[in-house]
Formats: C-alpha cells, sequence, structure tokens
C-alpha cells in the first residue's frame, strides 16, 4: 500500500488517495483541500490514526455498500474509493485499509 497526495483530476484541488499494490484506489480523503502541504498534513495524521478510528460499513443514497473513517469528533476522516456491489465486500476493503494504512507507504 502508498499514499499519493496530489491534485485531483476533476477539482484541480489536493487531496490524498491510499493505493493498494495493484494501484487500485481503496480510499480518499473525502475531500479536497487548500494547498498540499495541508492534504500531507491531513494524509500524515489519518496514516497514524487509521489503526485505532473508526470505520462504519453503509449504503449510500444509490443503494451502493461503502465505507468511512470517522474521528472521535464524528469528522470524516477518509472514504472508501468504490462502491461495492455487497456489503461484505466493503468490510473487507474497510479491514484492509485499517491494517494496512498505517504501515504503507509515503505521503
Amino acid at each position: 500500500m502508498k499514499f499519493v497526495v496530489a491534485e485531483g483530476a476533476t477539482s484541480g484541488k489536493p487531496a490524498w488517495w491510499l493505493l493498494d499494490d495493484a494501484g487500485r484506489r481503496l480510499g480518499w480523503s473525502g475531500r479536497t483541500f487548500r494547498s498540499t502541504a495541508e492534504a500531507h498534513a491531513a494524509c500524515t495524521a489519518f496514516k497514524a490514526a487509521a489503526v485505532g478510528s473508526r470505520f462504519e460499513v453503509y449504503l449510500d443514497g444509490r443503494e451502493q455498500w461503502r465505507w468511512r473513517v470517522r474521528d472521535e469528533r464524528g469528522a470524516t476522516l477518509a472514504l472508501a474509493s468504490t462502491a461495492f456491489a455487497n456489503r461484505s465486500d466493503s468490510v473487507t476493503d474497510a479491514h484492509a485499509t485499517r491494517t494496512g494504512a498505517g504501515s504503507a507507504i509515503g505521503p
């Protein structure tokens, strides 16, 4: 796994992404930032807190399964990059992120 901080293709604003070893996007910051430095700091904070954070699996408005990570105040720290056809796949992906993000390369 590795973290990447870059400008988003559609927004042109900085954000961070977590990629698996095959380059598939597992998660992203869930929002854009004012600067690359701010995105980098948020990524570093998520990496440090991932193992102890609260991961939630939920159905979105389109009835697709997703996961998100919230801090102790309830603020969203990360979102799944993809939607899943079933809850089990979302749980598996969230678990991989939770266990692997702390030792991922980067940011």
